[in-house]
């Protein structure tokens, strides 16, 4: 296999004479040698360009089971924890990551293998060109989103993360009862607030609190964003809710609901914090002669619901967004405004 010949070039030019059986570069070698020489040369790049992502080491594995393997000498930093690696069996080509790597009397490789497990006729396993550790964080290896509340429990072999969420969005206000002659619009609800932190070792299980979105109150203010949890290193807060709508249009002046003027608190938490920022207010309802619900407010991870006219509006759209405004025209009953979505953690996981 010419990828497999590749693997056995030295980077000591020197050493190259007759490092390749395919290839014969000794001094005063017979000319008849040259073109076959140099014609197997680009054979053995254009196979390894073909499939550039990989690379084949040119080391004969043993298996041991369906997640181990052992291979000749010291290979740690070869076959390095957070590692992709492509194995060869005799049931077909499977993919990994590498978890651990000890070296005694041979180097013994343990993988998370992507989805089923080699078998003993393991021929080859290959690396990912890209290398755990030219970086800080090491190879990105996973990302978890996390939408229910439960536990976080890191992927084998992350030892790093980034962790970035979102508090739940609040309810748009709802509007009260209106008469032959007035008019009601909410303001849009909140949504909820937005941070990231990073972990930069021993990442570890954590209690996950998944802050719900408010729900909407008839006649009255909107109901408050509930608050994201990730352990202790990050809290998230929910948004604050749309104000209730006040009457106007008709004989009565245009009246404006205009947000509370609060902002739901920052994120805090004992993570390290790459950003951090509060959740964006909705937007004022107005009681025109045609009434017009608040947007919601956007998040990083979703849209405030748009508001609209009499009995028309939404609910926040995608995570940790702010519902929108009731509105009503005349001779309505008291109505509820749209409600918030709920929030979200995303950790992004490496292996050094």
């Amino acid at each position: 296999m010419l990828q497999l010949l590749l693997g056995l070039w030295s980077q000591t030019a020197a050493n190259n004479a007759t490092a390749d059986p395919a290839i014969n570069w000794q001094e005063g070698q017979p000319p008849s040698s040259v073109n076959d020489s140099a014609r197997a040369m680009m054979a053995a790049i254009a196979t390894w360009f073909a499939s550039a992502e990989w690379i084949n080491p040119a080391l004969t594995p043993t298996y041991v089971s369906g997640t181990q393997f052992t291979v000749a000498g010291n290979q740690t930093s070869l076959y390095a924890v957070g590692r992709r690696v492509r194995t060869f069996n005799t049931g077909g080509t499977l993919y990994g990551t590498v978890t651990a790597s000890a070296y005694s009397t041979v180097t013994t490789v343990t993988v998370a293998m992507d989805s089923g497990s080699m078998d003993s006729g393991l021929s080859e396993v290959d690396v990912g060109i890209n290398t755990p550790g030219r970086s800080l964080l090491g190879s990105l290896i996973n990302v978890q989103v996390l939408l229910a509340t439960g536990t976080y429990t890191p992927t084998p072999g992350a030892t790093k993360a980034i962790v970035a969420g979102v508090g739940g969005g609040a309810a748009g206000g709802g509007t009260i009862a209106t008469t032959s002659t007035t008019v009601c619009a909410g303001c849009g609800g909140g949504s909820g607030a937005f941070g990231v932190i990073l972990i930069m070792g021993g990442l570890s299980a954590q209690s996950v609190t998944i802050g719900a979105g408010g729900v909407g109150v008839s006649g009255a203010n909107g109901g408050y964003g509930n608050q994201t949890l990730f352990g202790s290193l990050l809290t998230l807060p929910g948004g604050v809710p749309g104000q209730v709508g006040t009457l106007g249009g008709g004989s009565t002046a245009a009246n404006v609901s205009a947000p509370s003027g609060g902002l739901p608190a920052f994120p805090s938490g004992s993570g390290n914090f790459l950003f951090a920022t509060a959740g964006n207010a909705g937007k004022a309802g107005f009681a025109l002669s045609n009434p017009l619900g608040g947007d919601g407010g956007s998040s990083p991870f979703g849209s405030g619901g748009p508001g609209g006219t009499a009995g028309t509006g939404s609910a926040g759209i995608g995570l940790g967004a702010g519902g929108a405004g009731s509105a009503r025209n005349i001779n309505s009953a008291a109505s509820a405004g749209f409600n918030g979505t709920g929030g979200c953690i995303l950790v992004f996981e490496f292996a050094q």
